[in-house]
Parts: structure tokens; sequence; C-alpha cells
């Protein structure tokens, strides 16, 4: 809607000026269009890529908790004093 707002401007301000050509209401007019054109093709991309960096962040904190969990695996803790010396012969 914001589009027929400014459409509407454009051709007012055209209409009323003292000497419009043809063509300057149609390069208004184009202008407003393609603005509005950019930015939803704007729109559209930045919710086109917003998954996808999302799917890219998540994939790269799995890889490197694999890389993690390959390199050093889960730690052997040492045994308690208390264990080694109950299985000490006397």
């Amino acid at each position: 809607m914001p589009l027929l707002g400014w459409l509407a401007k454009v051709s007012l301000t055209m209409m009323h000026k003292a000497s419009s050509q043809p063509f300057e209401c149609a390069f208004q007019l184009l202008s407003c269009v393609s603005v509005y054109g950019f930015g939803m093709l704007s729109r559209l991309q930045r919710a086109y890529t917003a998954p996808l960096e999302d799917r890219a962040r998540r994939l790269e904190r799995e890889r490197a908790a694999d890389t993690v969990s390959r390199v050093c695996p889960a730690p052997i803790l040492p045994l308690p004093l208390s264990s080694l010396q109950s299985t000490t012969p006397r």
C-alpha cells in the first residue's frame, strides 16, 4: 500500500506543475516503481538467505563438535588412591 501513496503523490505533484512534460511524469513514476521493486527484491533475498545462514551456523557447530570429539576422545580419569591401595597384595 505505501507504493500507491507514493504514486498518488507523484501524480498530483506532476499534474499541478506549471510546465510538466509527459516524460517527467513517466520518469517520476518509473523511479518510484523501481525503488519499490528493489525494496521487494532485497526483502525476498533476506528472507531466503536467513534460513540458509542459520543452517550453515548449525552445521559449523556440529562439525566443530565432531572434530573435537575425534581429536580428543573422552578423557580417562585417574583412579583414586584408595582403589590402588586395596588392590596391592600385602
